[in-house]
């Protein structure tokens, strides 16, 4: 027989606007609602390595439930943008021109 219930999912779907980034602000969209759940953790590192800008959001400052406004005046260059939420972290790359 087949089950009715659906795994869950293991990653956080996202994605990062605009990218290339021009200026010193940018959005983090989710494909599904996450406040309600935990805070979230958005840790920027440079190509080096160098965690060069790391905050904490609690759930009730994420707009709609699904989009963070980042405002960080970055280096022209190429970024990793972690996300944590509870046990699961995921990674983009962002290229910021200036």
């Amino acid at each position: 027989t087949q089950s009715n219930v659906k795994p869950a999912k293991e990653e956080q779907d996202w994605q990062i606007f605009p990218n290339p980034i021009w200026e010193g602000q940018f959005n983090i969209q989710f494909s599904d609602v996450i406040a309600g759940k935990s805070n979230v953790v958005i840790n920027i590192t440079d190509m080096n390595g160098k965690v060069v800008h790391s905050m904490e959001v609690a759930d009730e400052n994420v707009i709609g439930g699904n989009r963070l406004i980042i405002q960080k005046d970055l280096s022209a260059g190429m970024y990793t943008v972690s996300i944590s939420q509870g046990d699961h972290t995921t990674s983009q790359q962002v290229v910021v021109q200036k």
